[in-house]
Formats: C-alpha cells, structure tokens, sequence
C-alpha cells in the first residue's frame, strides 16, 4: 500500500525512469569516493603512527642504555673505590677482595669486548688483573714460607707485603677503570 502511494507522487511519475538509476549510481559513485578517501586518509595515519612508534620505541631503547650505562659508571666508581688497599691486608683478604672485584668487573667488562671504541682499554684492565693476581700468588705465605720466618726482616715489612706487592697495580687498575669511565660518559654525552 505504501509502495502504491509513493508511486502517485509526482516525482515517480518522470517518464525515464532510468534517470533515478542514475541518480542513484552517482549517489552510490560519491559514497564509494567517499569510502575510498577515508580508507586512504586512515592508513596514512596508521603509517605516521607506525613511525611514531618506532620512534618511540628507539628513544625507550636509547634511555635503556643511558640508564644502563648510568648504573655501570656507578659500578666502576664503587669497584674503584674499594680497590683502595690498607697497609695492613692479609693474604687471604687480599685475595678475597681481588675475587669479590674481579667477578664485578668482569661483568661489566664482558659487555664491551666487542665495542671497538673500549676494546683495547678492557684488555688493558684485564692485564691489570693478571699482574695484581701473580704479585698476590707471590705474596702468599705458602710459597713465602722461608721469607716469613726470616728473623732479619723487618716485621713491619712483613705485614705489609701483600699490600706492597700489589698496591701499584690496583693503583694502575683504579686508573684505568677510571679512563674507562670517562669513555663510557663521552658515549652518553654523544648519545
């Protein structure tokens, strides 16, 4: 019934009915461009937020490493600190304290092997740790044993001869860990 009253409008009663097929294409025709603008419009902002998330992602990987190296740099003040020695150390705490700052530094040394721009200076911190071991293995009572219980040499000498046996090495390694340092801070700076 209603379809019987929209016919006796004026409006259907054109002679060319084929006129409102093409009204409606060009209807249909305009939604489509309309769809396809849109579409278009969407993805170039999905790819403007692609980059912006890598972006974002980079500068989160950039701060990961500054705060990293951060904690490193502390690390390397904290070991350099406690390679200061007292006159008075024993073998076996010499040896104990050469252990505890070898594992720490090690650690952190083993992530810049293969950064070429610190590459020469951990290998450089490495031999000063071979030399603070053997002047340390040679200070060991064991193999001192005639040297101890010499009664000629002072005792003062002996108390004191893991600490003069190995001090200028740790004082050679306290260097380099602070030329490390200052290496690994020119590396933020540049960052």
């Amino acid at each position: 019934m209603l379809i019987l009253q929209i016919e006796t409008l004026p409006f259907w009663r054109y002679e060319n009915p084929d006129i409102y097929s093409l009204l409606m294409g060009i209807v249909g025709i305009g939604l489509s461009v309309a769809g396809l603008y849109y579409s278009i419009k969407a993805f170039h902002e999905a790819e403007l937020a692609k980059k912006e998330a890598e972006l974002a992602k980079d500068a989160a990987k950039n701060a990961g490493i500054v705060v990293k190296t951060q904690e490193i740099l502390m690390e390397l003040d904290r070991i350099s600190n406690e390679c200061s020695f007292v006159e008075d150390i024993t073998y076996s705490q010499a040896t104990n304290k050469l252990n505890l700052i070898a594992s720490r530094i090690y650690s952190i040394l083993g992530m810049y092997e293969k950064d070429e721009e610190v590459k020469e200076k951990v290998e450089i911190i490495k031999e000063n740790f071979g030399a603070i071991k053997l002047a340390l293995e040679g200070a060991n009572p064991s193999v001192l044993g005639s040297f101890i219980n010499d009664k000629t040499i002072d005792k003062e000498f002996k108390i004191n001869y893991p600490y003069n046996s190995c001090s200028q090495h740790f004082t050679n390694l306290i260097t380099n860990l602070s030329i490390l340092k200052g290496i690994l801070s020119n590396k933020l700076i540049k960052n």
